[in-house]
């Protein structure tokens, strides 16, 4: 007479099953989520962890496929043992899944309930070639918010028409060269000048600075206030673009509570915001999104609030979702980069904004190279050169530089309040200058046809100054 199979029983089936179910359903959650393909790619310490995860998630099938075919074979008293691992494997997974769905799933679709008003520009342009403007920002109570804006002593009056928590207002074609006044629910008022488009001058002077990893444990604070400060203060300045990492776990609403409080009160010109690896983790665009396009009104000419074009006259930033390289730059991005490249005249400026960089030197972190990025300029620096790109500026690298490559002039520039780096190892071939000792930005002043670019330190001193004249390969 055979020897009676063991069998697995139905409630040890159930609860691997489950187990299994939870970490499917959160594995593909997290990589459906932007950003996490680019993680998992360029940071191999994560990689590790989530290698770690996926296997976990695995041994529940393994060990029940294992107990299924040797049921036969070992004796009941090993069967008995099999079953137990399978069940205490089976627990641990359900309360790692858990685990992560309350530390980080629910914070990833959680908002902050309140945030403080901010000067957002918006991708559309007005009447004059000025780029429209928006304050846009949340109160925990449903309350109607009053302000008024205009040059001088004519100014207009605005405000919400009932009680509202999202309050949006706008303010639309400016015309160049003039200085607007705006206050908000009798709060000390505020003051911004747009852009000159002389014709024979200064068409508009710009900063921009990345990576400054609000939140983050090897952040200063104090420095990246006093940048946002001295770009405040400065006259010329009329626009200022936030390049990327903008706080250091997009999913955390503590750091991101740290950046509208700091900019709020540091800030006074408009703000052009654009996404970095770290703002999308782990669930952090939807932070993004709702924090500064969730509102409806906000209008986009061209593209989308994650790619678009900002146009300041006949100077045209091409604000580009390039995260840890092109894990983002789907066909439609490519196809959308094109179209504004070739309908652009040659006469105009072009300067593609990105957080993540193309041509820089740098150094092997977490497993990879960071210099001379081997993806973003394979796919998508041949469309700069095509196209004649006069400027291209990027972050990610924690330094400053300048490089040049076919005509294309490209920047790195600079880190606001993440770590800095110091010398880096490996030195790009097309880099004509270098700095990572401290903190600072660039600014950038653009004339018809050439640009003057100051790379400055923490308390606006020029470190060192280039002038790029118009690519007309």
């Amino acid at each position: 007479m055979s020897q009676r199979k063991n069998k697995i029983g139905r409630g040890t089936l159930i609860l691997s099953l489950t187990s299994f179910l939870f970490f499917l359903v959160l594995a593909i959650w997290a990589f459906s989520q932007h950003g996490t393909w680019g993680l998992y790619n360029w940071n191999h310490d994560y990689r590790r962890l989530l290698n770690i995860i996926i296997g976990l998630g695995f041994l529940v099938p393994a060990v029940a496929l294992i107990l299924w075919l040797l049921r036969g074979v070992v004796s009941r008293t090993w069967f008995k043992v099999g079953s137990w691992i399978l069940n205490i494997v089976s627990v641990v997974v359900i309360v790692v899944c858990i685990g992560i769905v309350f530390y980080v799933v629910v914070p990833a679709y959680s908002l902050l309930s309140s945030t403080e008003p901010k000067l957002l520009v918006e991708p559309s342009t007005g009447i004059y070639g000025i780029p429209n403007l928006y304050v846009y920002f949340r109160t925990e109570t449903p309350t109607v918010v009053v302000g008024a804006w205009g040059t001088g002593d004519n100014l207009q009056g605005f405000g919400d028409s009932k009680p509202v928590k999202e309050h949006l207002f706008h303010f639309t074609d400016l015309q160049p060269g003039t200085e607007y006044h705006y206050v908000i629910d009798n709060r000390m008022g505020l003051t911004f000048s747009t852009p000159p488009l002389a014709k024979t001058g200064t068409l508009v002077t710009f900063a921009v600075a990345s990576d400054f990893h609000y939140g983050g444990s090897d952040a200063n604070s104090d420095e990246r206030t006093q940048i946002l400060r001295n770009i405040s203060e400065d006259p010329n300045v009329n626009l200022f673009f936030m390049n990327g990492d903008i706080v250091d776990l997009g999913m955390v609403n503590g750091y991101w509570s740290e950046f509208f409080s700091d900019v709020s009160e540091n800030m006074t010109k408009p703000v052009a915001l654009v996404l970095g690896n770290h703002d999308t983790l782990i669930g952090g665009l939807y932070h993004f999104r709702n924090y500064f396009y969730g509102a409806d009104g906000v209008k986009i000419d061209s593209g989308n609030e994650l790619y678009h074009r900002i146009d300041v006259g006949n100077v045209h930033f091409l604000v580009l979702e390039v995260l840890w390289g092109t894990e983002e730059f789907t066909p439609e991005q490519k196809k959308w980069l094109e179209d504004q490249l070739s309908s652009i005249p040659q006469e105009d400026w072009v300067i593609p904004i990105s957080h993540c960089f193309y041509y820089s030197s740098g150094d092997v972190e977490t497993g990879r190279v960071w210099a001379d990025h081997e993806d973003t300029t394979r796919l998508i620096s041949p469309l700069f050169e095509k196209y004649n790109v006069d400027l291209v500026i990027s972050g990610h690298n924690h330094h400053m530089e300048l490089l040049e490559k076919d005509g294309v002039t490209y920047v790195l520039d600079g880190v606001a309040g993440g770590n800095t780096t110091g010398p880096r190892p490996i030195k790009s071939d097309y880099s004509k200058w270098f700095y990572g000792d401290s903190r600072g930005y660039l600014e950038v002043t653009v004339k018809q046809n050439e640009a003057e670019l100051l790379f400055k330190n923490v308390d606006g001193e020029v470190i060192q100054q280039f002038t790029v004249t118009q690519n007309t390969q």
